[in-house]
């Protein structure tokens, strides 16, 4: 049985140019609580992109919370996230955004039109998963790249 004085928190971890349109668009999902946290990326590993942590609480996880997280991952890509995705609390580090050894920590990943959740346990032993985790790293990695050039 959940606590009901604890609130229920998913992140969403994504290059993001503006922190307002991050903010409403985690609101479009029903959240009871929304919080913003500039990521600092002091060693450059992203070169010159921009990471938000955006915090979703809700007082109750919501029966539809796969629904809900989908359509904020879609909604981000829409307003031109080039990746988004979906991680634990405390699994943000720039050495290891996206890399194998945390992704059975990540839950949700989106480039482009391409999106995947994986809500279930079997994503902590699933190499299937890991390839899906990986190939959004490379993504990003692409972009880092591809930014530093310009």
């Amino acid at each position: 049985m959940q606590n009901p004085n604890r609130t229920q928190n998913t992140q969403i971890f994504r290059y993001w140019d503006t922190l307002l349109e991050a903010t409403a668009l985690a609101r479009a999902v029903g959240a009871s609580e929304v919080r913003t946290y500039y990521m600092e990326d002091e060693d450059h590993v992203l070169g010159d992109l921009v990471v938000w942590e955006v915090d979703l609480d809700y007082a109750t996880l919501p029966v539809d919370l796969e629904e809900r997280l989908t359509s904020a991952l879609r909604r981000l890509v829409e307003a031109g996230a080039l990746v988004a995705w979906l991680g634990f609390e405390g699994s943000f580090d720039f050495e290891h955004i996206l890399t194998e050894d945390v992704s059975n920590q990540v839950y949700g990943v989106t480039v482009d039109d391409w999106l995947r959740i994986n809500l279930g346990d079997e994503r902590w032993t699933d190499l299937t998963w890991t390839s899906t985790v990986l190939r959004a790293r490379s993504a990003l990695r692409a972009a880092a790249a591809e930014d530093d050039d310009s």
